[in-house]
């Protein structure tokens, strides 16, 4: 399977366990991971990981709105 992206919707490798609707960022590695406080929102989670490796679906927040976990 490819990389997909369309519109404002990614195909991501968790880098761990991952709850539908949590605000997500990357890890080290790239991978998606939930954001905590400080970090920088790359998107909401349409999809659930299990664990480290499952492949998720993410709605991309874009770049322009800088958007900060409180």
């Amino acid at each position: 399977r490819g990389d997909v992206q369309t519109n404002s919707m990614a195909v991501c490798i968790a880098g761990a366990a991952v709850a539908r609707g949590a605000e997500v960022t990357a890890d080290a590695a790239g991978k998606a991971i939930t954001a905590v406080s400080n970090d920088y929102i790359a998107g909401i989670a349409n999809s659930a990981a299990a664990a480290a490796g499952d492949e998720i679906e993410i709605e991309l927040v874009g770049s322009s709105s800088g958007r900060i976990k409180a």
